[in-house]
């Protein structure tokens, strides 16, 4: 019959054979990548356990590409990006409250979860795994933390609250290494001594990093309507930014483009040339730094010339993207940049705007990646054989003379805004 798999996602109980079935979203996709006889599906709209199973035959190679998949779906669900939510004040990463205080690895060498000293490791390992397979177990290493969860909280709201700062205009980040379960704060080469040492005395889990150019929020310029991604965009007053992707109101059906919130006020006009639209639906800001550009005609492809493959990409689905693995950013400055790793999620970046929470942090090995005028830009997976990408989010900010670079996740734009990514021809 082939071997059996239980994802432990939430949705109906399902069974394949001879084929994959990935649910997301609350929609079923069958992929025939690994298939070896036709497919049959069946559903139980009654049924929402954590059951989902597939069964299917598979060589060795294919049972372990699936395993690896499943693995890195399983971390993404212990990180809980979902839970960042809407109205984070602090941003904390959710995963510090469920007893987790890192993960490291990847889906091929496996993933080393790191328990809080002051959570029971067997017990977290129990409710971690309770749905996963033999095979994805195998990839998963559980081990004690000299940190515990609530000393790790505690550093992150103390450092983002700034009161080390003294009052001072500093710029800083604040994220969780997962290496060294370490609250690191990046404050650039503006910081004192001082500074620093007041920083360093808050809690002895947190690093300061030092190095480059402090946090800031970062702008191919002839368009016209219906309008693509990766612009750069120019406002009166001569603020330089890039809108992103396209997406479409979940109610209103509306297609708007994207771009960051601290581009301009509600309202502001934005051309490349010939005008792109009206910057709307800026809320919550800064702890959310995102818009839409609204009262013009938008596209599903973006600009993806420079570092890319390709010089234009057409954006077919949205997701957030796994800790670990690459992407892409199409800044109107420094143009496409491919390759860029995901360190971590629920970092926050403050500067003189005040705290932008649950932003994504990704970094190429020292690279220069963005400046500014890149804000708002798409963040973007591409398919290795087309032009065919996949929306990870936009822009926000980057710090280290631009070597880290900072982005609102897909399914939090998609909540704030309210948006679905727009795939039409």
């Amino acid at each position: 019959m082939g071997t059996k798999y239980s994802s432990g996602l939430r949705g109906s109980v399902l069974t394949a054979f001879g084929t994959i079935v990935l649910i997301a979203g609350g929609a079923v996709y069958v992929s025939t990548a690994w298939a070896t006889d036709t497919a049959r599906v069946s559903l139980d709209p009654n049924d929402i356990s954590l059951s989902t199973q597939f069964e299917f035959d598979t060589t060795d190679q294919q049972s372990t590409a699936f395993a690896n998949e499943l693995a890195s779906d399983l971390i993404m669900e212990l990180l809980a990006i979902d839970d960042i939510g809407d109205t984070a004040d602090t941003g904390a990463p959710p995963h510090l409250y469920n007893g987790i205080v890192g993960i490291t690895g990847s889906p091929e060498a496996g993933y080393i979860v790191f328990v809080g000293s002051d959570a029971d490791l067997n017990d977290v390992r129990r409710t971690a795994t309770a749905n996963a397979t033999p095979e994805v177990v195998e990839l998963l290493t559980f081990t004690q933390s000299e940190r515990s969860g609530q000393e790790l909280i505690d550093a992150y709201e103390k450092a983002v609250q700034g009161d080390w700062k003294n009052g001072k205009p500093l710029s800083y980040s604040v994220g969780l290494n997962s290496s060294t379960q370490m609250i690191e704060v990046s404050v650039g080469d503006a910081a004192t001594d001082a500074d620093v040492s007041r920083l360093q005395q808050l809690s002895p889990a947190i690093s300061v990093n030092r190095k480059g150019s402090p946090p800031e929020r970062l702008s191919r310029t002839n368009s016209s309507s219906p309008h693509r991604g990766g612009l750069r965009m120019s406002h009166f007053s001569g603020e330089l930014c890039t809108n992103g992707f396209s997406v479409k109101g979940k109610t209103t059906g509306t297609v708007y483009s994207l771009t960051a919130g601290h581009c301009g006020a509600n309202g502001s006009a934005w051309y490349a040339t010939n005008f792109v639209g009206n910057l709307a639906g800026k809320a919550n800001f800064p702890a959310r730094d995102m818009a839409r550009l609204k009262n013009s005609s938008y596209q599903t492809w973006i600009e993806t010339d420079g570092g890319d493959d390709y010089d234009e990409r057409r954006i077919v689905s949205a997701a957030n993207g796994t800790v670990s693995s690459k992407v892409c950013l199409s800044g109107a400055i420094t143009k496409s940049k491919c390759n860029v790793e995901i360190i971590s999620y629920s970092n926050t970046m403050c500067d003189s705007f005040g705290c932008t929470t649950g932003l994504v942090k990704g970094t190429r090995n020292g690279d220069h990646l963005v400046v500014k005028g890149d804000s708002g830009g798409p963040v973007y997976y591409r398919n290795p054989s087309n032009q065919r990408a996949s929306a990870r989010g936009t822009i926000v900010g980057g710090e280290s003379w631009g070597t880290v670079v900072y982005w609102h996740a897909w399914t939090t734009i998609s909540n704030h805004l309210n948006v679905d990514v727009y795939t039409l021809p």
